[in-house]
């Protein structure tokens, strides 16, 4: 019974949040504002299919006054699915709560002049990272962008499906965001397992934006991540570079480093590329030895309606089962806000191979990939 409690209290909880939410309007100054974004697709590669929800997610923020705000961000989980195993009944879980937290800007509160320092204050459920240098579609490279979650890359309280936690974090900006110091933990600091707490500096000067920090990511002794990111444009060429290194300060661990480049013509035309350091079969916390990879796009926007573009994953694992390992090509259209979206998926399966990742394929079908349609609104 246990399992049908908890989805009781997580839909209870779910409907007592919006509830407050949708009521917010009714105290004085106070605004609610929706964001979120639908999104279903099939694959088949003639003899298999699949199908998915690859977005399903709505995010509610209530601004209370000039200084405070409240937002709670709900993810569809299990949604029912028509190609499944076994097949979808119809039904629906109750959505996950991925964000649930209040911001509270202390520097407009105490009137301090906020372009010189400007101190915010979270306190909620979700997760909270250093910032993410990335330039590929893909985008596994920005390994710099840690803190007080299971993964990386989620930017400033992000969310990851099943993998929040209850935490008090702050960020404050120095000379307008010239220098931010971040530290955050989470609840689960105080005990002796899954202990997550993280302290950093980011910022922009000039071109150049940096990142440095502690994250402890469930461990003894925790990471140190540093990321450098350079963006200038001459003319019509916009061009960006990225570093980061991410070093392991447990016992036995794997350090680990990426690094990429892009360039972009009259805003239309791309063309980028990173390699990044893994670990075949772990994440990026893994002791095993070290292997590369790499990720890349062309991308084509023609107009504001229209575009194409090609992403490849390369596998440098001499034990890989090919070095050629993913590629998806696709065009899309919009229609109005929904962004209809043909491809193809292609991936090679076998030991130490990439897993093919989906870009924006609704799944890989097994690994088998092929053709697929995807349909987007956000809202």
């Amino acid at each position: 019974m246990k399992p049908l409690l908890n989805v009781r209290r997580l839909g209870l909880l779910g409907i007592v949040a919006v509830a407050l939410l949708v009521a917010l309007p009714a105290m004085a100054g106070t605004t609610v504002g929706i964001a979120g974004a639908i999104g279903y697709g099939v694959i088949s590669n003639g003899t298999v299919a699949a199908d998915n929800w690859q977005d399903a997610y709505m995010n509610i923020i209530g601004t209370l006054d000039p200084n405070n705000s409240i937002e709670l961000a709900l993810q569809g989980t299990n949604m029912p699915k028509i190609l499944s195993t076994p097949p979808a009944t119809g039904q629906m879980v109750a959505p996950q709560i991925t964000n649930f937290f209040l911001k509270s800007d202390v520097g407009g509160i105490l009137g301090l002049d906020v372009k010189t320092v400007d101190p915010v204050f979270y306190a909620g459920y979700g997760v909270f990272d250093l910032p993410g240098y990335g330039v590929t579609q893909y985008g596994p490279e920005p390994i710099a962008a840690m803190g007080v979650d299971n993964g990386y890359n989620d930017g400033m309280f992000g969310s990851e499906i099943g993998a929040g936690y209850p935490l008090i974090a702050e960020n404050t900006a120095i000379m307008g965001g010239l220098v931010n110091i971040s530290a955050a933990f989470a609840g689960t600091e105080l005990t002796t397992s899954h202990q997550q707490a993280m302290v950093g500096a980011w910022g922009t000067v000039g071109p150049i934006s940096y990142e440095v920090g502690w994250a402890q990511q469930n461990t003894a002794s925790g990471f140190v991540p540093v990321g450098l990111e350079f963006k200038y444009t001459v003319g019509p060429v916009a061009l960006a570079a990225m570093g980061q290194y991410v070093q392991n300060l447990n016992t036995g661990g794997t350090s680990n480093w990426a690094a990429g480049a892009q360039a972009t013509f009259l805003s239309n035309y791309t063309v980028d590329f990173s390699v990044l350091s893994y670990v075949p079969g772990t994440s990026y916390t893994g002791t095993a030895t070290q292997d590369l990879k790499g990720t890349g796009d062309v991308i084509v926007n023609i107009g504001s309606n229209l575009g194409a573009l090609a992403s490849v994953y390369l596998n440098f694992d001499p034990k890989g089962a090919g070095a050629f390992d993913t590629l998806e090509v696709s065009a899309w259209y919009m229609l109005g806000k929904t962004k209809l979206r043909v491809g193809y998926l292609y991936g090679v399966t076998g030991t130490n191979s990439l897993g093919v990742p989906a870009l924006n394929a609704p799944s890989n079908n097994g690994g088998n990939g092929g053709v697929y349609f995807t349909a987007d609104m956000a809202f």
